[in-house]
């Protein structure tokens, strides 16, 4: 595989996003002819891996160029503190976190620090979890805010608990782990199935009780989303870096990735339909393989993920077919950020550059 190849032309598609988008706006998903992208600019649960990707290039170039626009996205990630999802963890660990851990940074450290204390008060203690809110369940199951009379909470959201346990450990404040702890068991109660396999999503009632079992996101109630499966590996395999209990689920889901995935590597967006392959999913679960020592299986899966989707991608650096939304075509067949980050991040890791746990 030509791993510095790929490297390079990853570069080259950071540095042209970081000159081509507004300085306000954060990349979402991109159009795989064009290139060009579709941004958030108040807020957006992805708004993380962008700045994450400008980290990790800076990291593995040195240049000043990436350092400049990570902190000026850095910045921009201030005001989202204060914004009330479970998905902080998303944007302070990439966005913040993980340039305090390469890089002893300061700013970035209070940042990560802040959305961490933040996003601990939304911790509902009845339930021991940190549910979605109420804008994001409305979003979720296409009906309004006022029609949101019960509470719900998905594997995605797992990403919390590792953004605490750092909060956790760089403040001394130990409550914060056991928020992070609770959450971390109770979604292996709620979404992880015996076989390994992850079902996306709980809706409770307001005593805890679980109403119902589905996907928000897979084909159906009893499918297996891809990224969820995905997610659930990443955020086990990153908190069991903090918390070793969890390392049995990280493994878990892990190896029935292993088992079911395509022998290309490649997921299908949905274990229960292959028509839309998803990029996007593979490289977030090579990444937590890598993590794990799957090593050969990991290798393999870049691989697959850089001479079918990246080397001759059209625009030079786009890691293609990823499968944001399948239920609303939204981001089908596309460049999605949390894709690109997730490669470029195996792709150091193979390269030897990124010897971090992050």
């Amino acid at each position: 595989m030509r791993i510095s190849d790929a490297v390079n032309k990853m570069l080259i598609r950071i540095e042209s996003t970081a000159k081509t988008i507004k300085e306000n706006e954060f990349p979402i998903y991109a159009d795989v002819n064009s290139g060009k992208w579709y941004t958030s600019s108040d807020g957006y649960w992805s708004d993380g891996f962008w700045v994450g990707l400008l980290w990790l290039a800076y990291y593995r170039t040195g240049e000043e160029k990436f350092l400049k626009w990570a902190e000026n996205w850095l910045d921009k990630l201030r005001n989202r503190v204060t914004l009330p999802t479970v998905f902080r963890g998303f944007i302070f660990y990439y966005g913040a976190a993980i340039a305090d851990i390469l890089f002893n940074h300061n700013t970035a450290r209070r940042i990560a620090v802040e959305g961490g204390k933040n996003l601990a008060k939304q911790y509902d203690s009845k339930l021991k979890i940190i549910p979605l809110n109420k804008l994001e369940i409305a979003f979720l199951n296409s009906i309004s805010i006022n029609e949101v009379n019960f509470v719900e909470t998905n594997i995605d959201g797992v990403i919390a608990s590792t953004l605490l346990a750092y909060t956790s450990k760089t403040t001394g404040d130990e409550s914060l782990m056991e928020i992070a702890e609770n959450h971390a068991r109770q979604h292996v109660a709620f979404c992880v199935n015996k076989d390994g396999s992850v079902t996306q999503s709980v809706r409770l009632d307001n005593e805890g009780r679980v109403v119902k079992r589905f996907n928000h996101m897979g084909l159906n109630e009893s499918s297996i989303w891809a990224r969820g499966q995905a997610w659930a590996m990443l955020n086990y395999t990153l908190f069991s870096f903090y918390d070793k209990e969890f390392l049995s689920v990280a493994k878990l889901t892990s190896e029935w990735w292993i088992k079911n995935v395509p022998n290309d590597y490649v997921a299908y967006w949905d274990f229960n339909d292959k028509t839309i392959k998803d990029t996007s999913a593979t490289a977030i679960a090579a990444s937590s393989l890598l993590k794990l020592s799957y090593w050969e299986f990991a290798k393999n899966t870049i691989e697959s993920l850089v001479e079918n989707y990246l080397i001759n991608s059209k625009v030079p650096g786009a890691l293609t077919n990823g499968c944001y939304f399948k239920k609303r075509e939204l981001g089908v067949n596309s460049e999605l950020i949390w894709g690109d980050y997730f490669l470029f991040e195996s792709l150091l890791k193979l390269e030897g550059k990124l010897d971090k746990f992050i």
